[in-house]
C-alpha cells in the first residue's frame, strides 16, 4: 500500500504546515470574517459542483478544498498568535501614569547578579478613570530584595506601566531573542526597583501548574540537600528535571561538544526511558492481551507523572503525548503506521500553538523520531548480532546513529558545530544516563529516610563522576568536534533532501533517486565558500552588554579587546562571530589600563585614553583619566570620536569643550537615563552624531577597505 494511503494524518498535516510558514513570511492579516466568509463559500460551492460531476474523474477537488481550508487554518491559526494586534491588548489602552494588574506566569529566575526574571500576564489597567480588564504578556526584570522572599507563580502584583519593546542587542551574530520570544507572545520588557513591585498578598495560580512547579521545587531541593557534590546535583537536576541553571557553562561546554547535550535538555529521550522501562515491567503491550486498555493505564500514568515532576515542561508534555498517542493505539489492538502517530502529535501541537514549528527543540525532537523510525530499522537489516549483549550494543548503536542522521543539519544551523565522537559517547553514557534518571527519581522518595537516602545518594555522586569522567575524557580526544560550521536554512532543506534521496535509493535500488541525489549535491557544493572569510568586516565594535564595556578593535584575524568583564561574557556576546571569521582574540586590556599610560600592542597605541588604530584617533573616556581631559579644556583637540565609558566622567558639555569630536559613543556601561538625555541635549546643540548602545544596540564600525 502507498505511503500516503497508509498515513492520512501525514497528508493533513503538509498543508497546515504550508500556513503556518505563509504567516511567518507574509503575515498579511486575513482574519476578517468577509475574507472567511468568502473562502468558505467558495470551497462550498466547489464542494456542491462536484456532485453534479462524475465521482472518481473529479475527486482530487475534496482533497483541494480539505488542503485549502488546513492552509487556511494554518494561517488563521498563526494570526491569532500575534497578541498585540488585538484590541484589547494593554499596549492599545495605556495611558499616562497608569498601573498594571499583573499575574506571574512562571516561578522567577534567580541571576547571580541578584535581579529575577519571569514573564506575567496584565490583567487589569489601572488609571485615574478605574480599572478595565485588558491582556497581554510581560518579560519582568525584577531587582532581588534580601528583605523580602521572591515572587512566585499565580501572584497579583501592581506595577507602573512603563513597558518598552522588546529589543536585540544588535550584536554581530547574536541569536534572534526578540523573535524567540515574540513567538512566545512576548513583545515588551520592564525593569523594576523592588519597590514598585506592590504584592497583593493573592494568587490565582492554575492548581494543576501549581503543583506540578511544587513538585518540581521539591526535587530540586532535594537533590542539593542530600549530600551530593554540588556541582553533581545541578547535572542531576538538569539530567531528571531539564533545568540547567546549576550547571556550571564549562560543564555545558563539554556535553555540547560530546554530542551528550541531549541528556541535560529533558526530551523524549527522557519519556522513552521511563515508558520503556515501566512497560518493561508490566508487560504491556505483550501481557494481558485481552485487558490491554488496564495495562496501559499504569503506562500513560507513569508518563504524564513524570511531566508533572519536570514542572510540566513543554518538550516533556510533547514527547508524553506521543507516547500517549501510541499507547492508546496498541491498547486498543490497533497498529497506525509510527508515521501516522507523530503526525497526529505533530497536528494536535500546532493546532494548539502553531508558533512551536520554529521552536529547536520542537524540530530537533520530532526529527530524531522520525529518523529513528525510518532510518534505524535498515542498520537493523545490515546486521542481526547472534550474541545479546552485541545485539544490545548494536542497537543503541543504530538508534544512535539513526538519531544524528536526521537532526545534523538542524544541529550545525543552530549550534555550528559536529561532535565526530556522538556514537563513542552515546554508547558510553547512554546506559549511566538510564541508571542516572531512575536514580534521581528515587532520591527524592527516599529524602531523609536513613540510611537509603544515604546509599542512593552516594551511589547516585560515583555515577555522575563516572559520567563526567566519560564526557571530559571523550573531549579531550584529538578532533572531538568540528565547529565553526555555518549554512543557511535553504541549505538545511538542500542536505535534507540529500539524506531523503540517498536512503531512498539504498531501500528502492531504482537509478531514478540518483538524478535527484546528485542535483543536492551540486546545489550544496555552489553554496560553499572555498574561500571562506577570515578577515572581519568590522574594524570596531562596541557591544551591547549592559553595564558592562565590551570593545573589540579588529585587525584581519586577530583582535584586541578593551574590557572591565570577563572572558566568558566576551565568549557569550562574540563567540559565533570569532568563530564564523576565525578571529583570534591576542590581547584583552581593562579601560583603566588605557586611561592611566602607554600602551603599544600590534597596531594599536594608546596613551592616557588617546587610542590610535586603524588610522582612527578616538578617545576613550573614563574616571581614571578625567584629570588629564580636565587639563585640554578650551583646547579645541580634534578626534575622531569620544568613547565614554564611565557615568562618573566630567560633565557632557565640558567634555566636549575640551576635545573636538567627530562621533560620540555612549557604552553599555552608561545606562542613566537622565545622563543619556543630556548627552543626546549637548551632542544635538553642536550637530554631533551620537550613538547610544543601551539604547541603540551594539555599534558596528564597517571596514571599507
Amino acid at each position: 500500500m502507498p505511503f500516503w494511503n497508509q498515513a492520512p494524518v501525514v497528508r493533513l498535516l503538509l498543508p497546515l504546515l504550508t500556513g503556518i510558514i505563509l504567516w511567518q513570511y507574509l503575515q498579511i492579516d486575513l482574519s476578517g470574517k468577509g475574507v472567511f466568509c468568502i473562502i468558505f463559500l467558495f470551497a462550498l460551492a466547489i464542494y456542491l459542483f462536484r456532485f453534479a460531476l462524475p465521482a472518481y474523474r473529479h475527486r482530487y477537488i475534496n482533497g483541494l478544498i480539505i488542503n485549502l481550508l488546513l492552509i487556511f487554518a494554518g494561517y488563521e491559526f498563526s494570526s491569532r498568535t500575534l497578541a498585540t494586534s488585538s484590541s484589547s491588548h494593554f499596549s492599545n489602552l495605556k495611558s499616562e501614569n497608569s498601573f498594571f494588574q499583573i499575574r506571574l506566569l512562571e516561578d522567577p529566575i534567580v541571576r547571580s547578579s541578584g535581579w529575577m526574571k519571569f514573564s506575567v500576564e496584565v490583567e487589569k489597567i489601572i488609571d485615574s478613570c478605574g480599572s478595565r480588564e485588558t491582556s497581554g504578556k510581560i518579560l519582568c526584570y525584577l531587582q532581588g530584595d534580601s528583605t523580602a522572599p521572591p515572587p512566585h507563580y499565580g501572584d497579583i502584583a501592581i506595577i507602573p506601566a512603563k513597558v518598552d519593546y522588546i529589543r536585540n542587542a544588535g550584536n554581530p551574530e547574536e541569536f534572534d531573542y526578540k523573535s524567540y520570544l515574540n513567538r512566545k507572545g512576548l513583545y515588551h520588557q520592564i525593569f523594576l526597583k523592588s519597590a514598585e513591585f506592590y504584592r497583593t498578598g493573592k494568587n490565582t495560580a492554575n492548581p494543576l501548574f501549581k503543583s506540578a512547579w511544587q513538585l518540581r521545587d521539591y526535587f530540586a531541593h532535594c537533590y542539593f540537600n542530600s549530600g551530593l557534590n554540588q556541582e553533581n546535583a545541578g547535572i542531576i537536576q538538569a539530567l531528571v528535571l531539564g533545568n540547567k541553571t546549576d550547571v556550571d557553562a564549562e560543564i555545558l561546554a563539554t556535553f555540547s561538544q560530546t554530542g551528550a547535550m541531549h541528556l541535560l535538555a529533558v526530551s523524549g529521550l527522557h519519556v522513552g526511558i521511563i515508558y520503556m522501562v515501566i512497560s518493561t515491567l508490566i508487560g504491556f503491550p505483550r501481557r494481558y492481551k485481552k485487558r490491554k486498555i488496564l495495562a496501559a493505564i499504569p503506562v500513560i500514568a507513569a508518563l504524564w507523572l513524570y511531566a508533572m515532576i519536570t514542572g510540566l515542561s513543554g518538550s516533556v508534555m510533547r514527547a508524553s503525548l506521543m507516547f500517549t498517542v501510541m499507547i492508546i493505539g496498541q491498547a486498543l489492538n490497533r497498529k497506525p503506521p509510527t508515521y501516522n502517530t507523530i503526525a497526529a502529535a505533530a497536528f494536535i501541537l500546532l493546532v494548539a500553538d502553531p508558533m512551536l514549528l520554529f521552536d529547536t527543540g520542537f524540530q530537533l525532537s520530532f526529527a530524531a523520531v522520525v529518523g529513528i523510525v525510518s532510518i534505524q530499522p535498515l542498520f537493523s537489516e545490515l546486521w542481526q548480532p547472534a550474541i545479546k549483549p552485541m545485539k544490545w550494543a548494536y542497537s543503541l548503536v543504530s538508534v544512535s546513529m539513526a538519531a544524528q542522521i536526521a537532526t545534523f543539519p538542524l544541529g550545525i544551523f543552530y549550534f555550528h558545530q559536529f561532535p565526530n565522537y556522538f556514537l563513542l559517547t552515546n554508547l558510553l553514557v547512554l546506559p549511566v544516563a538510564t541508571v542516572l534518571v531512575y536514580l534521581g527519581l528515587l532520591l527524592p522518595l527516599t529524602h531523609g529516610i536513613e540510611p537509603f537516602a544515604g546509599w542512593i545518594s552516594t551511589t547516585t555522586d560515583g555515577i555522575i563522576q563516572a559520567l563526567r569522567f566519560m564526557v571530559d575524557t571523550t573531549a579531550s580526544l584529538p578532533f572531538s568536534s568540528t565547529g565553526g560550521i555555518f549554512i543557511s536554512s535553504l541549505s538545511v532543506f538542500l542536505l535534507y533532501a540529500l539524506i531523503i534521496g540517498s536512503f531512498q535509493f539504498i531501500i528502492s535500488r531504482k537509478f531514478r533517486w540518483i538524478p535527484f541525489v546528485l542535483i543536492s549535491v551540486i546545489v550544496i557544493a555552489g553554496k560553499v565558500k572555498f574561500q571562506p572569510n577570515n578577515q572581519s568586516p568590522y574594524q570596531f565594535v562596541a557591544y551591547n552588554a549592559r553595564g558592562k564595556t565590551i570593545i573589540e578593535l579588529f585587525d584581519n584575524q586577530q583582535s584586541i579587546v578593551i574590557t572591565d568583564s570577563d572572558t566568558s561574557s566576551l565568549e557569550y556576546l562574540s563567540g559565533t562571530y570569532h568563530r564564523m571569521h576565525r578571529i583570534h582574540v591576542s590581547d584583552i586590556i581593562h579601560p583603566d589600563t588605557i586611561a592611566k599610560g602607554l600602551i603599544e600592542t600590534g597596531n594599536l597605541k594608546a596613551y592616557h585614553g588617546f587610542l590610535s588604530f586603524a588610522g582612527k584617533r578616538i578617545l576613550m573616556a573614563n574616571r581614571c583619566n578625567r584629570y588629564e581631559i580636565e587639563h585640554r579644556v578650551g583646547s579645541g583637540e580634534c578626534i575622531d570620536a569620544l568613547v565614554v565609558t564611565d557615568n562618573r566622567m566630567i560633565p557632557p558639555d565640558r567634555l566636549l569643550e575640551a576635545v573636538q569630536a567627530g562621533f560620540v559613543l555612549l557604552s553599555s556601561t552608561i545606562q542613566n537615563p537622565d545622563l543619556i538625555s543630556e548627552w543626546q541635549t549637548s551632542c544635538e546643540l553642536r550637530k554631533i552624531p551620537i550613538w547610544v548602545c543601551a539604547l541603540n544596540g551594539a555599534f558596528c564600525y564597517r571596514n571599507t577597505q
